[in-house]
């Protein structure tokens, strides 16, 4: 099934305890955890604090979005072992810190290199790794996702879907059909042009994206509210909770 979630990037201005509290209050199930502000890579005791203010709030961990681009050739345990205390199932990274256009070949080969080596570390520990549809990275189109994912050819390595801005509801459809076959989480938010509005705006987007999704364990996360308003995110909140319920059976 599909649950509701939010990542705490949303509010990177407010404390962990405020995020969960605003989850709470939202009516959303889970949370994924950004390893910029709240989470930092190798702060075991804040991913362990994490997890207990989660479990005592009734609250799941969907992910551990830890923004790792893998430019380097740093060992994967540190990443993984705070993905572990935190007790997330999936670990969001970025496909390095070029976009396709740019990146030469052996820059995408060092990626895959690195994401593979990632991959079966992750394994080990029932982990999965999800790139992020985002720009300035291998994954900025879905033509270079799908040939990374071909590329690094591992079955815990999946891709999280988003609306692409700039793209017609058609087009970010066409995307999402793509991708569909290898989808982790979801992240939520409606954009027309480069402007965020209401999530109620996308209604011809994601109730259609959510009726195909099939019915594995995944996360719809809201990825950012306008203005970072706590009240925009209840009302957010409100119709994806919705969308949700209204999900063919």
């Amino acid at each position: 099934m599909i649950r509701s979630g939010l990542c705490s990037v949303t509010f990177r201005q407010n404390t962990m305890g405020e995020v969960i509290s605003l989850a709470v209050q939202a009516g959303l199930r889970g949370i994924e955890w950004g390893g910029d502000v709240h989470v930092p890579h190798g702060d075991l005791s804040r991913a362990a604090e994490a997890r207990k203010q989660c479990n005592n709030s009734g609250l799941a961990i969907s992910s551990y979005g830890s923004y790792c681009e893998l430019i380097d050739e740093a060992d994967p345990g540190c990443l993984l072992d705070t993905t572990a205390e935190l007790g997330a199932p999936v670990i969001r990274v970025w496909a390095g810190s070029q976009g396709s256009a740019q990146a030469s070949d052996d820059d995408r080969k060092r990626i895959i290199e690195r994401i593979r080596r990632l991959a079966e570390a992750a394994a080990a520990r029932q982990i999965e790794v999800a790139f992020e549809l985002h720009q300035y990275t291998l994954t900025d189109t879905v033509e270079s996702t799908c040939g990374l994912l071909e590329a690094v050819a591992r079955t815990n390595v999946r891709t999280y879907y988003q609306q692409t801005l700039g793209f017609s509801d058609a087009q970010n459809l066409e995307v999402f059909d793509r991708l569909s076959v290898n989808l982790s989480h979801l992240h939520i938010s409606y954009y027309r042009s480069d402007q965020q509005t209401s999530l109620s705006e996308g209604e011809k987007l994601w109730p259609r994206v959510f009726a195909v999704v099939d019915q594995e364990d995944r996360y719809a996360l809201l990825e950012f509210v306008r203005d970072a308003n706590p009240q925009q995110l209840m009302s957010d909140a409100a119709v994806l909770n919705r969308w949700l319920a209204e999900i063919p059976e």
